[in-house]
C-alpha cells in the first residue's frame, strides 16, 4: 500500500483502535438489520451481509468558539451548503466514525435526523429541550464521557442516510468556549456476502433505537 501510519514498537495500539473494524484478521463481517429496508428504504444493505474489504482511518477535528450558555447545531450529513460532508457518496461504502469531544464546559446532545434526539427517556417529555433548564443535558455526552483520546460515541453512515446533528451546548457562568469534536473516521469498502458468516456485527437503523420509548 502507498500509505501507512507506523508506530513504534514500544507504543501500544491505542483503545479507541481497537473498537474500529476492519479487514481480517480484525472484526471484518457486519450485517445492517431489517430496518434499514423498511424504515430506511435502503435496498442495496438493508438485512444483508458485507465482508469488510478496504479500510483507511482519516483522523479530523471541527471546532467552534460558541458563547455561555448557548447552543449551535452541527450536521454531519453531506446536505449541500450545510453539511460537514462526514457521510460516504457510493453505494457498497460505510463510515465507522469514533466522536471524542475536547475539555470543556460543554456537551453534544446528538439528533438523527435533526428534529429526534438520539437518547431520551420514556415518558414523551423526556428529552433534550434548550429552553428547559432541568432537560438541556438530557442526553447529553461530555468531554469526560467520551475523551478525544478515548472516544467510545461511534456513529455508522452511508450514502443518503438520515443527518445526524450534534447540538453543541455550553454552560452557563463562562463568557465563551471553544468546542472542538475529534472525529476518527474509518472508511470501509464493503463486499456483499451471499454465506452469512459465523461470527459479526449488526448495525443497527437508528429508528430502532433513538427517540422516546
Amino acid at each position: 500500500m502507498s500509505y501507512e501510519l507506523v508506530a513504534p514498537a514500544s507504543v501500544e495500539r491505542a483503545a479507541w483502535q481497537e473498537r474500529l473494524h476492519g479487514p481480517q484478521p480484525r472484526r471484518a463481517f457486519i450485517k445492517f438489520t431489517k430496518a434499514w429496508l423498511d424504515a430506511g428504504g435502503v435496498k442495496w444493505c438493508g438485512n444483508k451481509f458485507f465482508e469488510i474489504a478496504r479500510t483507511v482511518v482519516v483522523p479530523y477535528s471541527l471546532s467552534y468558539t460558541i458563547p455561555g450558555n448557548d447552543y449551535k447545531d452541527i450536521d454531519l450529513s453531506n446536505a449541500k451548503n450545510t453539511g460537514k460532508l462526514l457521510y460516504p457518496d457510493a453505494e457498497n461504502r460505510v463510515y465507522e466514525i469514533l466522536v471524542g469531544l475536547k475539555p470543556g464546559a460543554w456537551h453534544t446532545v446528538i439528533y438523527i435526523p435533526p428534529n429526534r434526539p438520539l437518547l431520551a427517556l420514556g415518558d414523551s417529555t423526556m428529552y433534550a429541550d434548550m429552553a428547559d433548564a432541568d432537560k438541556r443535558f438530557l442526553g447529553g455526552i461530555s468531554p469526560e464521557y467520551s475523551p478525544a483520546d478515548d472516544p467510545v460515541i461511534k456513529l455508522w453512515t452511508i450514502k443518503d442516510y438520515d443527518a445526524y446533528n450534534t447540538r453543541i451546548v455550553t454552560l452557563s457562568g463562562i463568557d465563551f468556549e471553544k468546542c472542538t469534536f475529534e472525529f476518527k473516521i474509518a472508511k470501509h469498502d464493503l463486499r456483499p456476502m451471499d454465506v452469512p458468516p459465523r461470527v459479526y456485527t449488526t448495525i443497527p437503523h437508528h429508528s430502532e433505537i433513538s427517540g422516546i420509548w
